[in-house]
């Protein structure tokens, strides 16, 4: 209902809006459930986020904090890249109209 009110076309603002939401719903899904299963006790006895990695027989523990700090990292680095190469090519069809 959006989309005709600020000018996007139905179909990329439609496609953009849904993966964009789950995704992030993915994510706290994940958070919850890891907050959930861990409890506070887990948090309490962990030292550091470096003593996980040093420890493998608390990797199954843990693993599922690492899972969600490795898809939330994810999900923050791949747009950034995205952005990143669009307005490159951007810069670079500029400079090619220049010269």
């Amino acid at each position: 209902m959006a989309s005709p009110i600020i000018g996007n076309p139905l179909k990329p603002f439609f496609i953009g809006s849904l993966i964009g939401t789950q995704c992030s719903l993915l994510f706290l899904a994940l958070c919850g459930n890891a907050l959930a299963t861990l409890g506070e006790s887990a948090y309490n006895d962990m030292k550091s986020p470096l003593a996980i990695l040093k420890d493998p027989s608390k990797w199954a523990q843990y693993g599922s904090i690492l899972v969600v700090g490795a898809l939330g990292a994810s999900l923050q680095f791949i747009p950034v890249y995205l952005i990143r190469k669009r307005k490159q090519a951007k810069a670079d069809a500029l400079a090619l109209k220049k010269a």
